[in-house]
């Protein structure tokens, strides 16, 4: 094959290369945050504050007892707490203890839309869990988001859009290059210089 048939030949394979690298988005994750801070109320807008299990339950978050949440639930929270609180699992792997509201069912208010999303750990007394994240007055108390949302750009999840845009660049590159020798081998056919 020559060089000029080679270099169209990758220019054609390039494209759907390219095509998959900008349109194929990974699958959605489960995702578990621990490192939610506490704010004050009426100062920092959409965060959790509450002092205690029942002013958390009568601001209608929901509440959960470490000890009564299921293993795969309190393994989701642990697994949280050790992954500088956030962790992240496919779809068919949360846990039932958690809701997963995805962007588009959350309401639009902040408040409602941080309840949806926010469920308050209670921890047991004496456990030998990692440290919460927050300063909550009531240190037994953790607050952790759950959501079903896209994985963040950087994350392993885009390796074959990644893999698939390098792929489309050395492709294009060597058609490139291809084309070039395949020009500049040519011989010289003009006779004489111009009339």
């Amino acid at each position: 094959m020559d060089g000029r048939r080679l270099a169209v030949v990758l220019v054609l394979v390039s494209l759907p290369l390219f095509g998959f690298a900008l349109t194929v988005q990974p699958a959605d994750e489960r995702v578990h945050r621990t490192s939610v801070r506490q704010g004050q109320p009426g100062v920092d807008g959409p965060t959790p504050y509450f002092d205690g299990v029942a002013d958390a339950r009568a601001q209608n978050f929901t509440v959960r007892y470490y000890e009564n949440l299921t293993e795969r639930g309190q393994a989701l929270y642990v697994n949280a707490l050790e992954n500088d609180g956030t962790y992240a699992v496919p779809v068919g792997e949360g846990a039932s203890d958690y809701a997963y509201p995805t962007d588009a069912e959350l309401p639009d208010e902040d408040a409602a839309a941080l309840r949806a999303s926010t469920v308050v750990v209670v921890r047991p007394a004496n456990a030998s869990l990692p440290p919460a994240d927050e300063g909550s007055p009531d240190v037994r108390l953790d607050v952790m988001q759950t959501q079903t949302a896209n994985p963040p750009l950087g994350s392993s999840a885009y390796l074959p859009n990644y893999l698939a845009a390098l792929a489309g660049v050395v492709a294009l590159g060597v058609a490139g290059h291809r084309y070039r020798q395949e020009t500049l081998a040519e011989p010289d056919v003009s006779v004489g210089g111009p009339f």
